[in-house]
């Protein structure tokens, strides 16, 4: 679907709210759209925020006080949203790596099955960005097609060095990409692992 542009966007909320609330108002802060109407004892709302041209909520009450309480909450709430993005987005920013030499990283992967890359860190390169070579594991089988892994420090494979960019993931955990997976700091914990025949 081609991006509506911010007038075509404005009919087209306007469109939709026309026939229950045909009154509109607008938060400068956050650049969210509501539209209010009343018929009879009932009250109406719609809510539009983003580039929407869907709305959050389109909801009936039976008082306006109860209406715009709606509205006040929802507009605290997309003011909540923007504030922790905001604060994210400064947070990836300002981030700076936390990991060391030596540090062991796990990365996991798989459909099926469940693989495990196991890469030990070689050299920190400044804030963000680290060497790391894959290393060796045991291995220790629960069934046919399972068992669990655990990393041998400092015993490296025969795969080259590599150059990687660390980021803030899930959680705010310190991660890299990796072939398929995104490796983060080892909890010390065996890993368990499957194959697929």
């Amino acid at each position: 679907m081609t991006k509506q542009t911010p007038d075509q966007l404005s009919a087209t909320r306007d469109r939709i709210a026309s026939s229950y609330c045909p009154d509109k108002h607008a938060d400068s802060d956050t650049g969210a759209v509501w539209y209010t109407g009343s018929k009879g004892k009932l009250f109406y709302a719609m809510g539009f925020s983003g580039a929407k041209s869907k709305p959050d909520f389109f909801f009936r009450f039976n008082g306006e006080l109860f209406m715009n309480n709606q509205i006040t909450s929802w507009l605290a709430g997309i003011k909540k949203n923007e504030t922790a993005k905001q604060e994210r987005a400064a947070k990836k920013v300002n981030f700076k790596t936390t990991l060391k030499v030596g540090d062991i990283l796990l990365g996991t992967w798989g459909y099926e099955q469940t693989n495990a890359t196991w890469l030990q860190i070689t050299a920190i390169l400044g804030d963000k960005r680290i060497k790391v070579r894959q290393i060796n594991k045991t291995y220790q089988a629960t069934g046919d097609m399972n068992g669990y892994e655990m990393p041998i420090k400092d015993s490296f494979t025969d795969k080259p060095e590599m150059t990687k960019t660390v980021s803030l993931g899930y959680l705010d955990r310190e991660q890299i990409k990796h072939e398929h997976s995104e490796p983060t700091l080892w909890d010390g914990i065996r890993q368990s692992v499957s194959s697929y025949a």
